[in-house]
């Protein structure tokens, strides 16, 4: 009946593990609609069945290729991010069989969402139905054979195989090729004619063969493999070091461990070799020779590569005092989780332990203890030690001199306000440092960025940092990375590039969120919903600040919980209630005394200032002005309030003897976010003394300003970042007193309503169009 609807396909899965009494009926069924095929064709009845063995007169039906396995993901999941990793991993694991394909899919599906490795499936539950009958049809020697190429766990070579089974050539050919037959291996040749290789037909036969040998076999199977591929040569040692690891041989595993953490080492991948470094202690007794040793260079390769707190987790087990290296190590430990007293108490001992003939190494502890108190906030003594160590320098060798790279007297002198001797210092180390791509310079190209940023040279800070970021890449050292990754963001910042400040600060939170402290973590939310903020993005940045605000209520203190109350109510301020900005604020003033941060109390007086005058408050704004009887050093924050104390003194302050000192600092600083603000309320002023064509030139050159950040931005950007009400107030009023109504449709007014085109500039109005009272 079903068929005279639609076409009907009956398929038999598997069948050659059918019952006989099945495949009986099955086949006598089979002959009796061969009878009547014409009618069968007609109605479109067909059976096919699917099975291992072979028939006469049966298709053979290839295995998938990557392509496909990759087509199929694509079509089950959808659109996944490591869809080519995906691909890889499932086509090597199902060895292109459908059914070993569906099954890994299914297993892999959960962890591929999940975010989690893909390279430790299990064995498919019915593998063994398929390859069981071949398996026991095995002799002793072929089972071993393939039991060896599934503890690979890779294509080995003819040559490995002799090594490792110690055969001749002949025999392994002949192993080989009774695997081969029952389509449990492949044999593969390089594209370059190289020795012919051997790999398991799938990753999941591969797997089911493992699972079934009995412990001991497969203890002995390791150990034979470790021997042998000892003396084939050519051999990463981490592989060897598996195989006698796996085999119980803790002290070789180690001793192959620790060889592969030094190749590692060498070739520049840090994170690569602090793994080989801690499987090495895990696997040597603390009682015995070389344990510390490889203890503390597990630890220093842990905080290279910003695992802070598993390297806590290992120099916890190194005996005080033992060594001026390990507390050293402990010293560094502590200045990255931002414990600098503590890190000031090891690096002490540490020169305590120290012999008197190891200058480079006393410098360096020296130098240290110095930036401990550059963290601490004492920048002459800090400034003081440094030029002392570079005293020392003098009794040394000049390569010994190049590695000697945590000496940050430019950053003291930054902080001291010395800007030029500052690039001058890090240029003058860097011309004397190694060539290349190196740790040493890594450090000194982040301390010149700062310099550089600090000096308000934005464009060559970037390009010095981006240098900096791409080395740190390479040298896999994240250690440094948090740093630079920070004054990167902050240069594209000061340089209005807001959209790659963005994209930054989102690089350098999923690097501490995976290796950061609570601090760090918290510090990269507060900045990157500031710039968030800067944007527009209302939603983007309440949500950046709600996570941080999680981790200060859970981990950290007082004043960073003031900072981020100061930006809730910027944006209250900016997109919701005066009243929760008021009250946020008043958060912010408490926080910032209990602490006595005098940068963030400056701040909160400011904001107080700007939004009542926002509000046409001018007395309270100048009383809120009144209370910052300090100067910060902040240039941008002295900038700002100059701007908002000539805006309050409007009536007593010549525009020209205030604006254009104003508008030089900006200039000067790249401080663009300002100068539209210097423009808008210069114009102002020129409007209230009459003066409407140098008035409406000021006005058009704010939005000019405003115009130029926001076509640099990506265009989904830009309708968000003209909305806040500051930038709205200055096109509002120059489109108010400057543009006839009839010139609705010049070129800015377009792109502040949705178009891009600026290429002509505005039509003014005359004197006597002006009808509406000037603010």
């Amino acid at each position: 009946e079903g068929r005279e609807q639609q076409p009907v396909c009956i398929l038999i899965d598997d069948y050659h593990n059918a019952e006989q009494d099945t495949r009986a009926f099955v086949e006598s069924f089979a002959l009796g609609l061969d009878q009547h095929a014409p009618t069968l064709c007609k109605f479109g009845q067909l059976i096919v069945v699917a099975t291992e063995e072979k028939r006469e007169g049966s298709l053979q039906l290839p295995r998938l290729g990557l392509a496909s396995v990759k087509e199929y993901i694509e079509r089950v999941l959808g659109p996944i991010d490591r869809l080519t990793t995906t691909a890889d991993v499932l086509y090597r694991y199902s060895g292109g069989l459908p059914l070993l394909m569906v099954e890994g899919l299914t297993f892999m599906a959960p962890h591929i969402f999940q975010g989690r490795a893909l390279e430790h499936l299990l064995p498919p539950p019915h593998i063994g139905l398929l390859y069981g009958e071949k398996m026991r049809e095995l002799n002793p020697d072929v089972r071993a054979f393939l039991s060896m190429v599934a503890l690979l766990f890779r294509p080995g070579t003819a040559a490995e195989c002799e090594a490792i089974l110690q055969l001749s050539l002949v025999d392994v050919n002949s192993l080989a090729e009774a695997c081969r037959r029952h389509d449990l291996i492949s044999e593969e040749t390089t594209l370059d004619g190289g020795p012919k290789r051997y790999r398991m037909s799938s990753q999941a036969l591969a797997l089911d063969v493992i699972a079934r040998l009995e412990p001991q076999e497969r203890c002995g199977l390791h150990r034979r493999i470790a021997a042998g591929l000892v003396t084939v040569g050519a051999i990463f040692p981490s592989e060897i070091a598996y195989h006698f690891e796996k085999a119980g041989d803790a002290e070789k595993a180690a001793d192959y461990y620790r060889q592969a953490g030094e190749k590692a080492k060498l070739d520049g991948q840090l994170n690569t070799a602090a793994s080989f470094f801690t499987k090495a202690v895990d696997l040597t007794p603390r009682a015995a020779k070389g344990w510390q040793t490889l203890l503390e260079e597990a630890g220093r390769l842990l905080i290279l590569t910003g695992d802070f707190s598993r390297a806590a987790s290992y120099l916890q087990y190194v005996p005080a005092s033992s060594s001026a290296k390990a507390e050293e190590l402990k010293g560094w430990l502590a200045l990255k989780q931002h414990d600098f007293a503590a890190a000031k108490a090891c690096y002490e001992k540490a020169l305590r332990l120290l012999g008197p003939v190891a200058i480079r190494e006393r410098i360096l502890i020296l130098n240290a203890i110095a930036n401990a108190d550059l963290h601490m906030g004492r920048v002459a003594e800090a400034a003081e030690k440094f030029r002392a160590t570079l005293a020392l320098e003098e009794g040394l060798e000049k390569q010994d001199i190049a590695t000697i790279d945590n000496n940050n007297l430019g950053i003291a002198l930054a902080l001291e306000g010395k800007i030029h001797e500052s690039i001058q210092f890090y240029e003058s180390r860097l011309k004397k440092g190694l060539a290349g791509d190196t740790l040493e310079n890594l450090n000194l190209l982040s301390g010149l960025g700062y310099a550089l940023i600090t000096a308000s040279r934005f464009k060559e800070a970037i390009d010095c940092l981006e240098t900096a970021r791409r080395t740190a890449m390479q040298l896999q050292a994240h250690h440094a990375l948090f740093a630079v990754l920070g004054n990167l963001m902050t240069a594209y910042f000061k340089e209005a590039r807001h959209a790659d400040a963005l994209i930054v600060s989102k690089e350098l939170l999923s690097i501490e969120q995976r290796r950061g402290s609570p601090r760090d973590i918290a510090f990269s939310w507060l900045r990157q919903g500031s710039i968030c903020l800067i944007l527009g993005m209302e939603e983007a940045a309440r949500e950046c600040f709600q996570q941080g605000e999680k981790i200060c209520a859970d981990a950290w203190g007082e004043g960073m919980k003031g900072w981020f109350a100061l930006m809730e109510g910027h944006r209250e301020r900016e997109f919701g209630s005066r009243d929760q900005a008021v009250a946020l604020f008043g958060q912010a003033e408490t926080s910032a005394t209990a602490v006595q941060d005098l940068s963030l109390l400056a701040w909160v007086h400011y904001s107080r200032a700007d939004m009542a005058y926002d509000h046409g408050d001018r007395a309270g704004a100048k009383a809120s002005l009144d209370l910052i009887t300090w100067t910060t050093g902040d240039v941008e924050f002295e900038t700002r309030k100059a701007l908002l104390t000539a805006k309050v003194a409007t009536s007593s302050v010549a525009p020209d003897e205030i604006y254009p000192s104003l508008k030089a600092a900006c200039e000067v600083h790249h401080f663009f976010e300002i100068l539209w603000e210097v423009y808008h309320a210069w114009g102002l002023c020129e409007l209230r003394l009459g003066r409407r064509d140098k008035a409406c030139d000021l006005l058009e050159q704010g939005i000019v300003i405003l115009k130029n950040i926001m076509m640099s931005l990506p265009e989904e950007y830009r309708s968000r970042y003209i909305q806040p009400k500051g930038r709205q107030a200055l096109y509002r009023d120059w489109k108010q007193y400057c543009l006839r109504e009839i010139d609705t449709e010049k070129e800015i007014v377009l792109v502040f309503e949705g178009v891009n085109d600026l290429d002509q500039r505005s039509t003014r109005v005359e004197k006597s169009d002006i009808t509406r009272k000037i603010p």
